[in-house]
């Protein structure tokens, strides 16, 4: 609902997973980019010989895939219902669904310890076959798999594999399409272990006292109604977003929402009414469901708010979203379709609140997949 006085954002709605779909338009009139135009590309700008190379090259990276970058969407949902980890890394490796052809690549070590070079090459196998096997079940792409394959997809999942003789890590699933049943998964670990989000039981009183400063700081304030574990886990993701964003949008009233979803099926919402100029965020139950999603959630409607305020000041003054260098940025990665996420697509507010928030939440994944978005969203 956009009004001269009032602008509401009821965002970070659940999204149901997208089926295997060929690329997405990438623009006004323009497809997204195949490994065929890149390498007309490099023939152009560096010659047959550089074309040699690429083609020789394995991909072993996300961004070894520059070339299919705007086709593959970043799926930041959480799966429930999975198997324990420990189904996925017994038996060896799962089958492939009949019909597709999978060509299976890892960055390189999966994590695997040993005390020999033999124990640690055993470890090894089992452990990317373990990973195979989530990954395979994450994006349907395994024998018993009913659904759709999911293919043009990333997502990152937090993994303790150290009982399987592995470690605790951030590893990257990402499916690449290769025509109408063949597909690229990569599998990469990119990172330690992200400490979860703790409660008033977990955290030291100095670190409590420091985010209540911060939140004060700020002019932030709670809304009656909010449960001392929910507010402290919501000051830590505020205090993940550097402060000097955050204090361009000061006087926010932080609302603990009732019921798993808001009215319009979102997890959050922004608001921004005036005059008096009043800006409030809203969480739902559903935000709270796990880390990453409320991580992502808090990011998303700082987004908004961050997005909004040039409006606030002078209605005359687009919102960053519908203003001429996001729009250009956008442009340069493949439009509104090529969003980073399935949400981001709806719109260029949402595609806005969800670049922010990968941002804050995935900077080297929204680098690589959606590079002038990153390098606009950067520049605030």
């Amino acid at each position: 609902m956009r009004q001269a006085a009032i602008r509401s954002r009821s965002e970070r709605t659940p999204r149901g997973p997208a089926p295997w779909r060929s690329a997405p338009a990438a623009g006004r009139g323009r497809t997204a980019p195949t490994r065929a135009d890149a390498v007309v590309a490099l023939r152009r700008g560096a010659g047959n010989a550089a074309v040699a190379r690429y083609l020789a090259r394995t991909p072993t990276s996300l961004a070894d895939f520059a070339a299919d970058r705007e086709s593959i969407r970043v799926d930041i949902d959480q799966v429930t219902g999975l198997p324990p980890l420990e189904d996925h890394f017994t038996g060896g490796r799962k089958s492939v669904r009949a019909g597709l052809s999978l060509d299976i690549r890892f960055s390189g070590p999966m994590g695997g310890m040993g005390r020999t070079e033999a124990d640690r090459a055993t470890i090894e196998t089992s452990l990317r076959d373990g990973l195979v096997n989530l990954a395979m079940t994450l994006f349907n792409l395994d024998g018993a798999a009913v659904a759709p394959p999911l293919v043009g997809v990333t997502r990152i999942e937090e993994l303790d594999l150290t009982p399987h003789g592995g470690s605790q890590g951030r590893y990257r699933f990402t499916t690449v399409p290769r025509g109408n049943d063949a597909a690229v998964l990569l599998v990469e670990l990119i990172a330690a272990w992200r400490p979860g989000l703790e409660n008033s039981g977990e955290m030291s009183k100095r670190r409590q006292r420091k985010l209540r400063e911060r939140f004060n700081r700020l002019r932030f304030s709670a809304a009656p109604g909010w449960a001392v574990d929910d507010l402290v886990m919501v000051q830590q993701c505020l205090g993940e977003i550097p402060e000097p964003v955050l204090a361009r949008i000061p006087d926010i009233t932080f609302v603990r929402g009732h019921g798993d979803l808001g009215p319009g099926g979102e997890a959050g919402e922004y608001h921004f009414t005036a005059p008096p100029p009043q800006r409030t965020i809203t969480l739902f139950d559903f935000a709270f469901r796990s880390d990453a999603e409320l991580r992502f959630t808090v990011a998303h409607e700082v987004g908004h708010a961050i997005s909004g305020r040039p409006r606030e000041d002078d209605r005359r003054r687009p919102e960053l979203d519908d203003g001429a260098a996001y729009g250009r940025a956008t442009r340069a990665d493949g439009g509104l379709a090529a969003g980073i996420t399935e949400f981001a697509r709806r719109s260029r507010d949402e595609h806005f609140a969800e670049s922010f928030a990968m941002f804050m939440v995935e900077p080297d994944t929204l680098r690589t997949l959606r590079p002038d978005t990153h390098a606009f969203v950067a520049s605030l």
